[in-house]
């Protein structure tokens, strides 16, 4: 008797003569939603049996709790249930709530239980329908509201009033990655730098970990201090480094700087309380930025606010910046814990290369990179097992400079425009005076390291030691390509602010857009151009109205980020006396670029011509007695070559003067007595 064609035939996907593979087992996900969905099936089979509250009927049995079958697998509400302490009924209670968002059939249960409208459950009908029920549940200081894990609707009492289950709770229940949304703009998640591998299990790490296994008072970890003449490492850094540090200990991180903590008390309390719940729901610390970066704006926060706010945290914090005495005496709950943390990889070979090679550590100390950014240029260059090289007069010419500058660029493109210029100190006509100005400010950026880091003239404090250079004079007398040759000569890259996109009438906002600008610029110590810097850094005025005073206040802020700025900020103007008076004791340099001279004209005829260009003899004693300045010099030039370019020609004498002519018309000046024809 032949078998039936459906108990011969293979099934889709098998291969007859072969057994059937396996099927995949699904992911923990999945198996999370059906474990969900089973459990709401419950809840949603049981409202439709419940009768009329109050018939006498024997309280329900308690739901099955079984995972047969699925060994090694632990719902999301269960491994909330042991972080937040909840007990069964209170486990059931929020399920019951997250179900309303989650099923739509046990939304339509409870409508028919509410008479046909649309309603949420209740604590009235949690009580009545789950197992093991108790009337603390929903007390102020039971583990639901304590961790605000369920929200109270309206003003019913209490055992009427709407559960609603907490988004960020709804999310960890289903799964879903996320973030509080009320943390936004205070603190957020830090995770270990990409590229970076693991710390290594140090005995110090070890040690940190079984102390914060241990239970006890939340730990307060501290980090050493740097050793004596050890390089500053950027703030960024240092982030990656404490957040390597906590992940090794077996936590995850929550970054947050202490200068961004709320005035009032119940923001400080709410602040404490939620980000409580989410280091439990990612079993992470706080990282708490405590050090005041220059140009960061605010201060920290005092040591007694401090104190007392870390007082109503229950969670470990990992403090990044100083610990004094007063700050760690005025705390009660937290035990101070150090912190060893052992240099990743990518920090040992920087280090390293950074120590024999000299290049490098200049470089690393002009552009703020973390560690692994550092690496990563290093291997784009294929210098990461080079041999050390010697310390290059001019760093523009060095190739680990050149990719360090690339990659410190950041998000400073897209907030001002970089200026690629090959115009050097040489191609400027200036007399001497100012060309030794020039030269003083690009060996002040040269020199920087040295006389701050290795001489420990930056040690005692870091305000008053930006770098700022006004140039003042009439439009085109050079002070543009001034800064362009300074940024050259320094290996520094030039941008110029657009003050269009940077200045607005709504109050606080060109701070805003200067802060951003400053800061994007800090890790890459760029040389920033302020063009017509008197619509900007303009004099304080008599307060007469709201407006005056903000506009003061935006003047004060650009008086501190200037002053902080680790890079050169070059100011340019034609009107010197507009500036502000504060401006010019935090001016290094002010550098007063005169109208050229007779000769200085003729040098910069002279500079017009490339080598390619078909240029006649030119008479160019005449053409320097034209009024003209440097940048006035260029155009008429450019003008002429324009001109014999479109005639098929040459560049002649004729064409000179009779751009000349034109540029002077346009200038409203007349031809000088005497003058060319």
């Amino acid at each position: 008797m032949n078998a039936p064609e459906h108990l011969t035939a293979p099934a889709a996907g098998v291969t007859a003569g072969r057994p059937p593979a396996a099927a995949a087992p699904p992911d923990w996900a999945t198996r999370n939603q059906q474990w969900l969905m089973r459990r709401l099936a419950q809840f949603r089979a049981r409202l439709d049996r419940w009768p009329a509250a109050g018939d006498g009927q024997p309280p329900p049995r308690p739901l099955r709790r079984s995972t047969a079958g699925r060994p090694g697998f632990e719902p999301a509400l269960w491994t909330l249930a042991q972080r937040f302490g909840l007990s069964p009924f209170e486990q059931d209670t929020l399920l019951l709530a997250a179900g309303y968002e989650l099923d739509q059939a046990l939304r339509q249960s409870l409508a028919r239980q509410a008479g046909g409208s649309p309603a949420r459950p209740s604590f009235g009908l949690a009580l009545a329908l789950l197992p093991q029920a108790h009337w603390d549940a929903l007390g102020p200081q039971a583990p639901l509201r304590h961790w605000q894990l369920l929200h109270l609707a309206g003003d019913r009492p209490l055992s009427e009033a709407a559960l609603s289950v907490d988004e960020r709770v709804l999310h960890a229940l289903t799964g879903v990655a996320a973030f509080d949304t009320r943390l936004a703009g205070l603190a957020r998640p830090w995770p270990a730098a990409a590229g970076t591998e693991a710390l290594a299990p140090s005995p110090a790490l070890v040690r940190a970990r079984q102390a914060l296994a241990a239970g006890g008072p939340p730990a307060l970890l501290l980090l050493p201090d740097a050793a004596p003449g050890a390089l500053a490492q950027p703030l960024a850094s240092r982030l990656d480094q404490a957040a390597a540090g906590l992940q090794a200990c077996g936590l995850a991180a929550v970054h947050l700087r202490a200068r961004d903590l709320p005035e009032a008390p119940a923001e400080r309390a709410l602040l404490a309380r939620l980000l409580d719940r989410e280091a439990l729901l990612r079993q992470a610390a706080v990282l708490l930025e405590t050090s005041a970066e220059p140009g960061a704006g605010a201060p920290p926060a005092s040591n007694a606010r401090l104190a007392a706010w870390l007082d109503e945290l229950r969670s470990p914090v990992l403090l990044l910046g100083p610990a004094s005495r007063e700050l760690l005496g005025a705390l009660h709950h937290h035990r101070p814990l150090l912190l060893e943390l052992p240099a990743p990889a990518a920090a040992r070979v920087s280090a390293h290369r950074a120590e024999a090679d000299p290049a490098l550590r200049r470089a690393r100390a002009q552009f703020q990179l973390t560690d692994a950014q550092v690496a990563s240029a290093l291997a784009t260059l294929d210098l990461t097992e080079a041999e050390p090289g010697p310390t290059l007069p001019e760093p523009r010419h060095c190739p680990v400079w050149a990719g360090l500058r690339r990659a410190a660029r950041g998000g400073l493109d897209h907030l001002a425009r970089r200026i690629e210029s090959t115009t050097g100190p040489d191609d400027l006509v200036l007399p001497k005076a100012q060309t030794q100005q020039l030269a003083e400010i690009v060996r002040h950026l040269q020199q920087r390291e040295r006389v701050l880091v290795d001489w420990g003239f930056g040690r005692a404090s870091s305000r008053g030691l930006g770098l700022c250079a006004l140039f003042a004079g009439e439009s085109g007398t050079g002070k543009t390509l001034a800064a362009e040759a300074i940024a050259q000569a320094a290996g520094l890259d030039l941008y110029a602010i657009d003050l269009a996109g940077v200045v607005s009438k709504y109050i606080g906002e060109t701070e805003k857009n200067l802060a951003r600008v400053f800061d994007a610029a800090e890790a890459s110590g760029a040389v920033l151009l302020f063009d017509e810097a008197d619509a900007l850094f303009g004099k304080r005025s008599e307060v007469k109205d709201s407006h005056d005073r903000y506009a003061n206040i935006e003047v004060a802020y650009l008086l501190q980020r200037v002053e902080s700025y680790r890079g050169l900020a070059v100011l340019t103007t034609n009107l010197k006396s507009a500036l502000d008076r504060a401006f010019l004791r935090r001016i290094r340099f002010v550098v007063q670029f005169p109208f050229p001279d007779a000769a200085a004209r003729a040098a910069i005829w002279l500079r017009q011509w490339p080598e390619g260009a078909p240029v006649d003899d030119l008479d160019v004693a005449a053409l320097a007695r034209l009024n003209l300045s440097g940048g006035n010099i260029r155009s008429v030039a450019l003008n002429a070559a324009f001109r014999a370019a479109d005639a098929g020609g040459r560049i002649t004498q004729a064409l000179v003067l009779e751009a000349a002519h034109a540029e002077l018309a346009k200038l409203v000046r007349p031809l000088p007595a005497g003058g060319p024809r």
